[in-house]
């Protein structure tokens, strides 16, 4: 009689448990949740921007469509578990497919994130990424003392594909370097925005300082500019006091 009570109870226990496990995904589906922007600040350090609308796809879907990330939310009944996020900014110029790619230029910030939320979540978090990458140029003058550069150009490849669902971005090797103009940003310092290359030993920069000077130096060594990293160029004096142009590693702080 015992054995029977207690195998009755563990039916109704498996019972109540199942049920309250359809009623938890029942409540999680219906819920709404939302997204945010999560970046460094290298990320968007030329830009000055603030991540507002993205186009968000996920992979689970074909397409992205766009997404305010201040007013829009999306449904859990949608989605399940273990579904992941793509998302793009500035937002794509239509709704482009998951699995394709898209041609861009250099000049522009290419922000990418990628998440894989955990199910149920309210908010989620999109950590962004710069696929392009930033050079800052500043010249070393002969007493020492550091300026900005009144105008500057470098040769380089300026055009690129970039896959939509990883976010790289590869050179079109067909199209030949030209002159990228540096710009200056809110803070003063000028600074470029390139696709990630390999600048070589040779590249020709082209340059006017405040005080008149003009010029054309190349840079020293061969440089590979990844994405999302930030890089300084210094314009300083050489032998037989011509300048020479040095790319320095990211993980060399800037100079003021």
């Amino acid at each position: 009689m015992k054995k029977k009570l207690l195998l009755a109870l563990f039916v109704i226990g498996g019972c109540l448990s199942s049920c309250q496990q359809t009623e938890t995904m029942d409540v999680i589906e219906e819920q709404e949740f939302s997204f945010e922007a999560v970046t460094d600040g290298a990320t968007t350090r030329s830009m000055k921007k603030k991540i507002d609308v993205i186009s968000l796809c996920a992979n689970t879907e074909k397409q992205y469509s766009a997404f305010d990330l201040a007013k829009d939310k999306r449904s859990w009944k949608d989605y399940k578990n273990e579904t992941k996020f793509f998302a793009h900014f500035p937002k794509l110029s239509s709704n482009e497919e998951l699995e394709s790619e898209r041609e861009i230029e250099g000049g522009k910030d290419y922000l990418f994130g990628a998440v894989e939320p955990i199910f149920g979540s309210s908010s989620v978090g999109i950590r962004f990424k710069n696929m392009a990458a930033q050079i800052y140029i500043i010249v070393r003058n002969e007493d020492g003392t550091l300026s900005n550069p009144k105008l500057a150009k470098i040769k380089l490849k300026n055009k690129g594909k970039q896959n939509l669902k990883t976010g790289l971005i590869t050179l079109l090797e067909s199209i030949a370097p030209q002159m990228v103009k540096f710009d200056k940003t809110e803070d003063g310092l000028m600074c470029t925005i390139v696709l990630p290359q390999k600048i070589k030993d040779g590249t020709v920069v082209e340059f006017e300082t405040e005080d008149g000077e003009t010029g054309s130096v190349t840079v020293e060594d061969d440089v590979d500019l990844e994405a999302g990293e930030t890089y300084q160029m210094v314009l300083s004096s050489g032998s037989n006091r011509t300048r020479v142009a040095t790319i320095y590693d990211p993980l060399i702080p800037l100079e003021k």
